[in-house]
């Protein structure tokens, strides 16, 4: 089977996890079935105490990653492609569920301290 110039033995995969203990964020990859599913290509910290990350979106088509950071009452902004926090929002308390929707510009997030969701 072959999908847009992909072969069927040849998968292309970006996954971003967080890995909260040392509040830092890895972006791993792979390309074949032969190599390890992923591998880590950079470990960045991210700001704030490491506790309660939680839900993450992805905005591929400008590459972002929005991360809620429940405790902290922050939704973090961070680039894929630079590799680094560009942005740390205040203001969202208890936010934890956040949700891009690139076709409209927005990206939603839950406030549940407030017990609302904001778009921006």
């Amino acid at each position: 089977m072959k999908t847009k110039g992909l072969r069927s033995n040849q998968i292309v995969a970006v996954a971003v996890a967080l890995r909260i203990g040392g509040r830092s964020i890895s972006v791993m990859s792979s390309q074949t079935h032969d190599q390890a599913p992923l591998r880590q290509v950079a470990d960045i910290p991210l700001p704030g105490k490491a506790v309660r990350f939680d839900y993450q979106t992805m905005d591929a088509s400008h590459g972002r990653l929005y991360i809620a950071h429940m405790t902290a009452d922050q939704l973090v902004v961070f680039d894929t492609k630079k590799r680094e926090v560009v942005a740390n929002l205040d203001g969202y308390p208890s936010v934890h569920g956040v949700w891009a929707v690139p076709e409209l510009g927005k990206v939603y997030a839950s406030a549940t301290g407030e017990h609302k969701s904001s778009g921006g």
